[in-house]
Parts: structure tokens; sequence; C-alpha cells
């Protein structure tokens, strides 16, 4: 069950694969793959261009007669032994007896839908064992009720068919009859718990024709090696229970017994899950993800943000900018998005590309009132490229007034330095100039320059507000 890791997202498995410039891509770098959105062809890769290789493709998979080495170890993962430890270690906190064996059925209940979401999980191709969150989740299906159903049902099957060939059949039928009807039920169990778990129907799981039709599309001969692993992983249960029995103290039995039965449970339900995934393509009503589809918009942002990840870890900048540029066209105020070019740019050394997306940017952090983020960036941007002036007034005034706030005032009077030339005449500008006027005559000492600003505030913006306080400035000078 090795799998290959993606090129890009450290600890990823690899779902896609360019056979043609040797690269493995995980979900995060091509998400949702199989929508109809990416083209005919499907994925293609993102540096040469060619359709992609998909590593979940059954074709690609060992037969599930092959892994049972997998199978063994599907309950050691982290989230399969928390399930054991709520089990068996439950069972042991309430103490043995009528409390322990009440916990023990309660927790059956409970867990026959995480059952089933181990069947779904593998059938999708998921290595492990889901999250304990499936046992929170509502059960609109009562599941454990169709479970229960499902043995009913077949016992009921068994008494018909042993009462009908009483009634009907030569005496010397009848218990192979009966044989032949228990025989059934043993075989078509495996098949009526796959097709409860992905129809959630009982009466599906309990039609002959749907179980019939199940096998035959799995074959006879791989249905019947899953049938005969099933029996075994049963012998084995029963057999490590009984020893047990005859080796461990009253006080631990009854956590064992339940340890081990969740351990098996969990093999089983991951092989038939295996099963499913390895013939999802001949199957009559096949397996489909319930994972959600993405659309539209949110299909076109997840497909860029993949091609992001990948050009980003790569180091590849110039190739980053396209798709980056095309997810602020979509997505225009996303500031997660805008730092990330951000960065991009500073990286490039694009100047007048920086300082116009840092205003941008600046607008929508004052929007969001992320003053604090607001901050650090003219910070970052001014200690990188010197040069940096703003160029739109609305944005200067929030951030003159949030620099003057944190008394930045030698960075206040640089990023707004002849603002009036590089925006339309307008009050902003006046609210600027007197934040301006009053750090150089104030904190930073330079009063010649102080009148200066003030002189061409008060007969550029004689009607701003600015112009009494600036005139009451300059008489104080």
């Amino acid at each position: 069950m090795a799998r290959n890791k993606c090129d890009y997202v450290k600890g990823a498995k690899a779902a896609w694969r360019c056979d043609n410039c040797d690269t493995n891509y995980s979900e995060q770098c091509i998400p949702d793959g199989y929508n109809s959105q990416w083209g005919k062809q499907g994925p293609i890769c993102l540096f040469c261009h060619s359709p992609l290789r998909d590593l979940a493709d059954p074709s690609e998979q060992l037969p599930f007669w092959q892994v049972v080495p997998y199978f063994l170890v599907y309950p050691l993962h982290y989230n399969a032994l928390l399930l054991l430890l709520i089990g068996a270690g439950g069972v042991y906190a309430v103490g043995g007896g009528i409390p322990g064996y009440i916990y023990s059925v309660i927790f059956s209940i409970l867990s026959i839908k995480y059952w089933l979401a181990v069947v779904l999980r593998r059938a999708d191709g998921g290595q492990w064992a889901p999250s304990l969150i499936e046992l929170a989740k509502p059960d609109p299906h009562f599941l454990f009720f169709q479970m229960l159903g499902i043995y009913v049902l077949f016992a009921v099957e068994i008494v018909a068919v042993v009462y009908a060939a009483i009634v009907w059949a030569p005496p010397q039928m009848t218990i192979w009859i009966g044989w032949a009807a228990a025989a059934f039920v043993t075989l078509a169990l495996p098949a009526s718990m796959m097709v409860l778990a992905t129809d959630k129907n009982l009466f599906k799981a309990v039609n002959p024709l749907r179980l019939f039709g199940m096998m035959f599309e799995i074959g006879f001969g791989p249905y019947m090696a899953m049938w005969i692993m099933t029996a075994l992983l049963g012998v084995a249960s029963g057999a490590l229970s009984y020893w047990v029995e005859l080796r461990v103290s009253d006080q631990w039995l009854l956590p064992a017994l339940t340890a081990i039965g969740i351990y098996f449970t969990l093999v089983l339900h991951a092989l038939l899950g295996y099963v499913l995934f390895q013939y999802r393509d001949v199957l009559d009503s096949s397996y489909e993800s319930n994972a959600p589809k993405l659309e539209g918009d949110e299909f076109r942002k997840a497909r860029l943000l993949g091609a992001i990840t990948v050009f980003e870890r790569k180091g590849d900048d110039n190739r980053l900018r396209e798709p980056m540029r095309d997810l602020l066209d979509v997505f225009r105020d996303d500031i997660e998005v805008h730092k990330r070019y951000q960065s991009l740019l500073m990286r490039l050394d694009d100047h007048d590309a920086l300082a116009k997306h840092t205003d941008y940017l600046l607008g929508l952090l004052f929007k969001a009132r992320k003053t604090s983020d607001a901050l650090k960036l003219v910070q970052d941007v001014h200690a990188h490229y010197l040069g940096y002036r703003l160029r739109n007034a609305t944005t200067a005034l929030a951030l003159a007034q949030l620099l003057s706030k944190k008394k930045e005032y030698k960075l206040l009077v640089q990023v707004t330095a002849n603002l009036h030339k590089r925006v339309p005449t307008c009050n902003e500008v006046a609210g600027v100039y007197k934040l301006v006027a009053q750090a150089l005559a104030g904190p930073l000492n330079e009063p010649a320059k102080a009148k200066a600003v003030a002189a061409y505030t008060m007969k550029t913006y004689p009607s701003a507000p600015e112009a009494k306080a600036l005139a009451k400035l300059v008489r104080s000078l």
C-alpha cells in the first residue's frame, strides 16, 4: 500500500501524476480532479500541460487479496486506536457486570454508522479510518435498526425456506434446503453490508437480485476470495476471544473482548470498502464520493489556489504571477489572496506594481478594520522599497491618522511626500498635510518644513476645516 508523496505539499499523498515530467500532485494541488470543468482531458500538468494520471484509479491498486497486511494494520491508525480506547476503555471505566454490558451495547449502537463510514471512506480511496466525528453525526437513516433488520430478515428468510421445505419438499430434501438457505445468507451477508453502506436502504440490502448482481459484477472468484477472508476474520476473532477468556482475569475480560471485537470489525469493514473501491467501475450502482463537488467560482478559486501552491513551493515566481492575477480578478476583496500576491510582488521587485497593489490592499485592510496589519504592511513595503509613496487620497488619510497615532512620524512624512502631485485636489489631502505639518513642527523638529506644508495647504484648500488649525500652528512656530 505504499503511495507516492506529493512533490509540493509536505506529507500529502499523491493523487495525480504526470508521467511526462515525473511530477506528483496532491488533491490540494489538483482539487476536485474529476470535475468536468477541467475539460475533456481532465486535469493537466501545470508545467508540461500533459494529461495527468489518476493514482486513485482502481486499476492502479493491488487486488484486495494482495494487501492483507494493510487490512491488519488499518486499526492501528490514530482515529481507529482512539475508537478502540473509547470502546474498551469505557467498558473498563464503568466496571464489569451489567454496567459494562450496558455500555458495550450503547457503544455498539452508536458505532454502526462509524463502521459504514469506514466502508465509504475506503471506497472513496481514503487510506485510513475516518474521524470520530462520525460517531456524533445525526443518523437520519437509522442505520443501527437497518443493520438489525438485515439479520432479522435473513433469519426470517431461513425459517420461511425451511418451513416451506417441510411443507412442500420431500423429507429427505428438507435438511439440504435449510443448509442451502443458510449458505446463501452467509454468502450474501458481505454484499448486503456493502449495499447498506452505499445505498442506506434496508430493502435493497436484502434484495436477492441486488445481491446476486453485485456478486456477478465483482466476479465469482474475487467475491469468494473476499467471503473466505471475512470468514477467516470471524474464525480468528472467535479463536482469539476464546484464548483471552482462558487467560485474562474477570476485571480485564470484557474490555479485552471489546477491543478484539472493534479490531476485527475495523479490519472487516476496511476490506469491504476496499472491494467497493477496487470494483467501483463495474458495479451497477457504482459508489460515488460523498465529498462536495465544486462549482463555478468556487472551483475556479480552488484550481487557481492549487496552481499557486505548486508554483510557490517550486519557487517559480514568473509562472506564479499569472494565476495570482486571475484569482484576484475574480476575488478582488480576498485579503489573504492579496497578501500572497503582495509577497510575490516584493520578491519580483516590480516597484510600480508593488506601489499600486499596496494602496489597494491598504484600502481593504482599513475597510476590514485590520489596522495592525495595515501598519505592518506599510512598514514592510517601505523597508523593501524606500521610494514607495501613497497614490490614493482616502487611503493616505486613513494611514496618516494611523501613523500619527502610532507615533510613526518619519514614516508618515516619507510615504505622503508630495501627495498632491499624485492625486486629484480634494480635502483628504488637506487632512493628510495637517498631520504632516504637526509631525514636522513637533516630534521631528523641522519648523521650516512645517511652515511650508502649512502655507501650501492653506493656500490650496482655504475652505478646508484643517486651514484654521494650520494657521494656529504657523503662529505658534
